[in-house]
């Protein structure tokens, strides 16, 4: 069949127009552009979008160790994209913490609630999850021949003078457990503590430590209750004396040896990555202080030995209630600022994100020409450019950007590009799936959150206090009239201040609580600026006053049934 070329010169790229030729590209049942979980993402190797941040944290030089982040900003992304470019990164899994059995360990939990100041043995303990970690991978310790061969050496070398003594005794004391996974060496090491602190009580004391550790044997002393104040107060002193005997000599002369002698070769450098502390988060005071712990011993450690770098992820709100749980006296929390990296994204950075990604999806099906992403979108949506609409309907985060652009994808199955309806109808899925997501991220902190969301149906884009108050009282009434599982700070504010004579107060602390979450945005009065939380490294809500308005997300308006408004509000470009 004949071309029709007139008054048209073919390009050497031979760029087409997808509606003339239908047969070069159609979106298939599952195309997609990458998935939400990077762990699971098969394009993140060939599609890996670095906003500066990569090189961060791959520098053992720079300070900044600690990458946070909301939920779906790519801190995955860019732990996966650290561990795929360096061979000798270590990449813990947060479950080989055990964070569950600590937290659960009867006689660190009796000791905790005692009063006793256990961030000694919480140092202790993560310093031998990364000294070990280190030796393991440095001498490929991986069966009982390898760890026998490498103590041998160990007493050749570092012998001589009393430190070196200490670092070997060191290792011989733990080398039995050196090839065994992280999980059981960190059940090893309270093991140890709560074998020392039997051996040190009393006859009296001896009896009532079963139950203290729930060893599921019968014991004379069964709980508190039944337990002499002598007999506790003995127990405790005697914890309290096992941790102050900790002795870190040992774990610093290991750290110096590290740093001088084992890992001397600054040419190859070792990497730590932990990430995903944050998921089946559960709030506990205890969880707090061994995180905490954590954090410090991570930049303890990065700042002695050169050629190491230990890099943490952790969402934002859960770094920030970290050290809200943990602070004391003489705690000063921006001594860790300079540790942070901060991600956050820009609309362009985005684009160029879906970009390169759609740029892959074309690449993976064979067309005779070249097809770019302009092609397979339609020219607007609602008047407004496509990548705009897409865009401001995210949280400025990858993930809300590729789960949108796969359900357009999903919509315009058999078609050679993605029309305006498909992207309004893929919409209501994912309108609700954002409002899912919302109350998944912060559910531990308002486990009411859902119900605070749903008072906005219906309710106009934008809004004032005064607009909304009346309807929004008569959906705290219907809240507090409910039987609720969990009264938690959301059902607190409106039970504690629903009677004031003046309801605004009322109004605007449930209205800071859905800022903080990204669900609203503010623009004060006299300001031509929405403040949204997901844009700011502070998350409260900007000082404000009757006249401000506030802008429900974009996200949130299908699944709301919210009339749009003007498409900008503040969160593109």
């Amino acid at each position: 069949m004949a071309k029709n070329t007139k008054g048209k010169s073919r390009s050497s790229n031979n760029v087409i127009n997808v509606n003339r030729q239908a047969n070069d590209f159609r979106f298939g049942g599952n195309t997609n552009i990458g998935t939400a979980d990077a762990a699971d993402d098969r394009l993140l190797s060939e599609t890996f979008f670095d906003n500066g941040s990569l090189d961060l944290v791959m520098s053992v030089e720079a300070p900044e160790s600690i990458v946070v982040g909301r939920t779906g900003s790519g801190k995955t992304a860019l732990i996966e994209k650290l561990n795929e470019k360096q061979h000798r990164a270590i990449d813990i899994n947060p479950d080989e913490l055990a964070l569950g059995y600590l937290v659960d360990s009867t006689l660190l939990r009796f000791f905790y609630e005692s009063g006793i100041k256990m961030d000694m043995f919480y140092k202790l303990l993560w310093n031998h999850i990364f000294i070990v970690q280190i030796l393991k991978v440095r001498y490929n310790i991986e069966n009982e021949v390898t760890r026998l061969s490498i103590l041998d050496r160990f007493k050749d070398f570092l012998s001589g003078n009393k430190g070196r003594t200490e670092a070997v005794n060191y290792l011989l004391d733990w080398g039995d457990k050196f090839w065994l996974g992280t999980e059981e060496r960190v059940k090893e090491v309270i093991n140890k503590l709560e074998s020392q602190v039997q051996q040190s009580v009393g006859a009296d004391a001896k009896k009532a430590m079963p139950a203290i550790l729930d060893l599921g044997v019968k014991a004379e002393v069964k709980n508190d209750q039944k337990m002499t104040e002598e007999v506790k107060l003995e127990i405790i002193n005697r914890g309290r004396e096992v941790v102050s005997r900790i002795q870190t000599q040992r774990i610093q002369e290991i750290v110096r040896l590290l740093d001088t002698e084992i890992l001397q070769d600054r040419q190859k450098r070792y990497y730590i990555t932990i990430d995903k502390l944050d998921e089946g988060w559960v709030n506990d005071d205890l969880r707090y202080h061994l995180i905490k712990s954590l954090i410090e011993v991570a930049r303890d450690l990065n700042n002695r030995i050169s050629n190491l770098k230990i890099v943490i992820a952790l969402r934002r709100d859960l770094i920030a209630r970290v050290f809200e749980k943990t602070q004391d006296s003489g705690f000063q929390e921006e001594k860790f600022n300079s540790l942070y990296i901060d991600l956050r994204w820009s609309p362009r950075e985005l684009e160029s994100l879906l970009k390169l990604r759609v740029d892959k999806m074309i690449s993976s099906r064979p067309t005779s020409r070249q097809i770019s992403m302009k092609d397979i979108l339609p020219g607007s949506v609602n008047n407004v450019p496509p990548l705009e609409y897409l865009i401001t309907r995210t949280m400025l985060r990858p993930r809300d950007l590729i789960i949108f652009f796969n359900l357009c994808a999903k919509h315009a199955a058999g078609k050679p590009k993605i029309a305006a309806s498909d992207i309004t109808q893929a919409e209501i899925e994912y309108s609700q799936s954002r409002l899912e997501a919302l109350q998944y991220e912060w559910g531990t902190d308002y486990p009411n959150i859902g119900t605070l969301i749903q008072f906005m149906r219906s309710y106009p884009a934008s809004f004032t206090v005064g607009e909304i108050s009346k309807k929004f009282r008569d959906s705290a009434l219907e809240l507090l009239t409910r039987k609720l599982s969990i009264q938690d700070e959301i059902y607190k504010i409106i039970s504690d201040k629903f009677s004031d004579e003046e309801p605004n107060p009322m109004v605007e602390s449930c209205l800071a609580v859905l800022y903080r979450i990204g669900a609203i945005g503010v623009r004060p009065v006299q300001s031509h600026t929405v403040y949204w939380s997901f844009k700011s490294q502070n998350s409260t809500i900007p000082s404000f006053n009757v006249k401000s308005v506030y802008y429900i997300h974009p996200s949130l308006w299908a699944t709301l049934n919210i009339k749009p408004v003007d498409s900008k509000i503040g969160i593109y470009g």
